[in-house]
């Protein structure tokens, strides 16, 4: 399936698109694993290797990816200051048959919007992997007003599905992991020692 994915949309990403996720979408998001991304991306040859071996890619976005995504979808558009971060996080997601998770990211907001607003984000993230098609994605990223069929928050329903006030030992760690990685690059002048900090404190 991921070569599948990778060839077919290699053919409708375009130059521009393709350029950007190589050269300039992770100088504004950084991804982060003791292993395979510790300079902020992961590298040629680690995706290589995990291809290789099969892995399965889980990856867990910030919370302003999500809000980005979400706001996307309630728009029914990526019109907007951030459209080329959001869409080209999206397709190198799509490309690559990655998998995203959205829960650590919308738990983050639970104590300010409550459970029944963390429920309806995860409507909102799964409306758009249900309805949006790749091509809306790419379309997006090079051309203004491409707009599709987006959900407010109002025609959600405030069914309470998932719990997200419950104690969470794995959220919490992430969480002070992201601070401390805030903290990192807000201190450390160089690259080498900003994962030379995180790391060390990390394992």
């Amino acid at each position: 399936m991921r070569d599948y994915l990778e060839t077919v949309l290699d053919k409708k990403l375009g130059n521009g698109l393709r350029k950007y996720i190589e050269e300039e979408l992770f100088t504004q998001i950084r991804i982060l694993h003791p292993l395979y991304a510790v300079h902020g991306k992961i590298e040629q040859d680690s995706m290589k290797q995990l291809k290789r071996d099969g892995t399965k890619i889980i990856v867990t976005p910030d919370r302003n990816i999500i809000s980005l995504l979400n706001t996307a979808v309630k728009k029914g558009t990526f019109d907007g200051a951030n459209k080329k971060k959001i869409t080209g996080f999206l397709m190198w997601t799509i490309r690559n048959d990655f998998e995203v998770n959205p829960y650590d990211s919308v738990r983050e907001g639970v104590y300010r919007n409550g459970n029944i607003s963390c429920n309806k984000e995860i409507e909102l993230f799964n409306y758009f992997y249900d309805n949006v098609a790749p091509d809306v994605v790419i379309k997006s990223f090079y051309n203004d007003g491409i707009m599709f069929e987006g959900k407010t928050f109002e025609e959600i329903s405030s069914e309470e599905l998932l719990d997200f006030n419950s104690d969470n030992a794995s959220f919490n760690f992430i969480y002070a992991a992201i601070l401390h990685f805030v903290y990192v690059i807000r201190t450390e002048t160089t690259q080498e020692k900003r994962v030379y900090n995180f790391f060390e404190w990390y394992m």
